[in-house]
């Protein structure tokens, strides 16, 4: 009997052992990599290497062309801040570093200039337009975001004026989207009522992604294997859960999300594109005092991107 115990006692441990490794190795894996390697940027102008920034981009396949429609640089500061740009896929960045222009280009038909692609060309995008260098990434398939939304209870927000399209009006408010909402209005065709769209886009994010963050570690463990087909990331399963703590724990300086500063310009170049323009003394003002709180500031005509007049 002793020798029973024994042996069954042993097991176990070896059992325990063999799950704790298991948790390590799988905590410092990349469960989700697809083998981009991001490039190390230029870091001419002074960020802080304690600093990190990391892209959330949602991406769209429309008409066989897969884009960056939703794009949000997340910056990590060693000040213990957390700032958060949202960049719709229509902001303008110039025929010269993609096609058509917008910045959501990127990720189908790279960089007209370099010979880079998929999330790579969005980060180098990013980089030369905005001097922000990018350190790592998370891309997610918009087409997972109705079975995210129901899987959190659906998510709140509030926008602050009417929202025209073509079927209703969204009127200034407080608003309740569950999996319905999201297919109508957020994966609806952003080629009709783009500045609506592309503004709900960015409410909505913003509303989810500060819901996820709230999630506890199970929970938030769940919906990532939930959705791990969907997701491709350089990040390991611990950068992804202590990024997570960090902005739950940050009760000294809350999450500062902020859409990039510019207006809607309509019919633009050869195409007839309606494009966001970014204000670029005002970007540059947010970018230094959210995003770069601890480096080099940088200066207005650092900026390659264009400012178009509405």
């Amino acid at each position: 009997m002793r020798n029973n115990w024994a042996a069954r006692v042993t097991l176990i441990l070896i059992a325990v052992l063999m799950l704790v490794c298991g948790v390590l190795i799988l905590s410092n894996s990349k469960l989700f990599w697809t083998g981009t390697v991001l490039p190390e940027h230029d870091n001419s102008t002074g960020y802080s290497s304690n600093a990190k920034n990391i892209i959330i981009t949602g991406i769209l396949n429309e008409d066989g062309a897969a884009l960056a429609e939703m794009i949000t640089l997340v910056s990590f500061s060693d000040v213990h801040h957390v700032g958060a740009m949202y960049i719709p896929g229509i902001t303008y960045v110039g025929e010269d570093l993609v096609r058509y222009g917008r910045i959501s280009g990127a990720f189908n038909w790279g960089m007209t200039s370099e010979e880079s692609f998929g999330i790579t060309a969005v980060a180098d995008c990013i980089n030369n337009s905005l001097c922000v260098p990018v350190d790592k990434y998370l891309t997610f398939d918009m087409g997972i975001l109705p079975q995210v939304t129901e899987i959190l209870g659906g998510v709140n927000f509030s926008i602050e004026n009417d929202l025209a399209f073509e079927d209703r009006v969204l009127e200034a408010g407080e608003l309740e989207f569950g999996s319905k909402e999201v297919l109508r209005y957020i994966l609806s065709d952003s080629r009709q009522n783009v500045a609506s769209v592309n503004y709900l886009r960015g409410c909505y994010f913003e509303a989810l992604f500060r819901k996820i963050c709230a999630m506890d570690s199970s929970e938030l463990m769940l919906l990532i294997w939930k959705c791990r087909k969907s997701i491709d990331t350089d990040l390991t399963i611990k950068e992804l859960f202590s990024l997570s703590e960090y902005i739950n724990n940050d009760t000294d300086n809350a999450l500062e999300w902020f859409l990039i500063p510019g207006e809607i310009c309509t019919s633009f170049g050869q195409e007839k594109l309606t494009v966001w323009s970014v204000d670029r003394i005002s970007a540059v003002e947010k970018i230094n005092s959210t995003i770069k709180m601890n480096s080099d500031k940088v200066l207005v005509e650092d900026l390659l991107i264009p400012e178009l007049t509405a």
